[in-house]
């Protein structure tokens, strides 16, 4: 149904999966055998899905999140092999704020990337996590410490502005103790700091 070409469907097989994302005995089918391939790509599909397909979505995938066991297979090279539709590029899409997702899609997302960022074996793969952009130099810009700055910035729930931010400190303590991963967090810091400045101006 996830596949289908009826919208009503696809919202029914999203919330059908956000569903059994809660329990223990799915959640690593979810992940291994498609379905979480299937949400990253409606996540990232162009043009956007409804605001309710978008929404389960962004459920399903913090539901997962929310599972410690789980974390690490969500961002696994065989699960992502496809860098264009990757977990860390679809919760990113569906952590942009409103008018691009509803509040609610866009709380889920970013409590996904949150509980991410606290697990210490992912936290190099989400500080390098970027997304094509022809406008910046190199042709990539920051991903995950934008939304979650974002997140931390405006006002939203206490729970998740708490959650954005932690993750932030998670993320910043890693790479402060790594060289290669300290320049790659400047630069990023740079970048965004560059953008706020632009917007400003």
């Amino acid at each position: 149904l996830a596949y289908s070409r009826a919208d009503q469907e696809r919202e029914s097989a999203c919330n059908a999966l956000a569903n059994l994302a809660l329990r223990d005995e799915f959640q690593e089918l979810i992940v291994r055998e498609g379905g979480l391939r299937r949400l990253n790509q409606l996540a990232l599909k162009r043009p956007p899905q409804s605001s309710n397909v978008r929404f389960f979505v962004a459920l399903a995938l913090a539901r997962l999140a929310k599972q410690p066991d789980v974390r690490l297979p969500m961002l696994d090279s065989s699960v992502n092999a496809d860098e264009n539709n990757s977990t860390v590029r679809a919760l990113v899409q569906l952590g942009q704020p409103p008018p691009t997702n509803p509040s609610r899609a866009s709380r889920q997302a970013i409590d996904a990337l949150a509980l991410l960022a606290l697990e210490d074996g992912l936290h190099h793969k989400l500080l390098v996590a970027a997304i094509p952009d022809a406008s910046v130099q190199g042709g990539q810009r920051p991903a995950v410490l934008e939304a979650l700055l974002w997140q931390a910035a405006e006002k939203q729930p206490a729970d998740f502005k708490r959650g954005a931010l932690l993750a932030l400190r998670a993320l910043i303590s890693h790479a402060t103790q790594n060289a290669q991963l300290l320049q790659v967090l400047n630069e990023q810091l740079n970048f965004i700091w560059m953008v706020a400045n632009e917007a400003l101006s």
